[in-house]
């Protein structure tokens, strides 16, 4: 892709996602994710009723009268965007899968500003290749756009640990975070305990839906684009294009499971699917929880 055409893309991209997001989804974002922690608003002289150990005996001492300190819900929080860039997210027609990722992050990082929240990207592959750390200002959305669509790997596989543990070497307090990869990776399950035991997890699927529904093409070279291994198929074999897409679904059931396991939110998206339908879907499901 040029320059050109990838500043054209980016700006439709953010154009569209501006919108979305302030028309479809500022206010159900803002009550899916309100702020889990307490900050200190100020101090007032004790009055009957309230809770004696918001005393602030510092100013009691001081003043010679009880005081007591006011705390408000903390609004601002910072949302991470974990994003897999490994070979099996890359490849073609997988940068439909990339592009799709750009979107749904340009989107969530409007609400996020919104919100008046921070935004934060990491992308990775069996490493961590690019951070950029919270910022309200100074990484518009088309930089978060850009580093996605652009980014390459020459990683051989997917390492969604390493990702987990460069997250919890920044010692941040409680965050958002999304994570978006197609989950092919081995022993993670450490790393999404972890992140969801102090945050707000969220995990985001991604797939052609071409896995899913293999046209029937006869033989055809199939590569692992991790693996580089490379095999003949013949996808004119029924039971052969079914236990690929059942191998997908198995997938996705065990990954559902361990974000549910961890008590985190879990969504997978295709390709071609209508992305904001399960977006919505999703922050519903976080609303009703939050007013139970």
């Amino acid at each position: 892709m040029s320059n050109e055409a990838l500043k054209k893309k980016i700006k439709r991209l953010r154009i569209s996602s501006s919108w979305k997001a302030q028309h479809l989804f500022h206010g159900i974002y803002s009550s899916a994710f309100k702020g889990e922690g307490l900050e200190f608003s100020e101090v007032r002289p004790f009055q009957h009723g309230d809770d004696i150990r918001h005393i602030d005996w510092n100013v009691t001492a001081r003043l010679g009268t009880p005081h007591v300190k006011l705390f408000q819900e903390e609004h601002r929080q910072n949302v991470f965007f974990l994003v897999d860039i490994s070979p099996s997210m890359s490849f073609n027609p997988a940068r439909l899968v990339r592009e799709r990722v750009a979107e749904i992050c340009a989107l969530l990082s409007f609400s996020a500003l919104y919100d008046n929240n921070r935004i934060a990207l990491i992308l990775f592959s069996d490493h961590v290749q690019t951070y950029l750390p919270p910022r309200k200002t100074g990484y518009p959305v088309s930089r978060i756009a850009e580093e996605i669509l652009t980014a390459r790997s020459s990683a051989s596989t997917t390492n969604i640990q390493a990702a987990c543990d460069f997250y919890q070497h920044l010692r941040t307090r409680h965050n958002i975070i999304f994570l978006l990869s197609d989950f092919f990776s081995s022993d993670f399950d450490k790393g999404i305990s972890s992140l969801s035991a102090r945050n707000s997890l969220i995990g985001i699927m991604l797939y052609d839906q071409w896995e899913k529904e293999i046209p029937p093409l006869g033989y055809l070279p199939f590569q692992d684009p991790e693996t580089k291994k490379r095999v003949w198929m013949d996808f004119s074999r029924k039971k052969i294009r079914q236990k690929i897409g059942e191998n997908l679904e198995e997938h996705e059931k065990m990954v559902r499971r361990l974000f549910q396991k961890n008590r985190g939110d879990f969504i997978s998206i295709s390709s071609r699917q209508n992305y904001l339908l399960s977006l919505l879907h999703l922050l519903r499901k976080r609303k009703k929880r939050s007013v139970r």
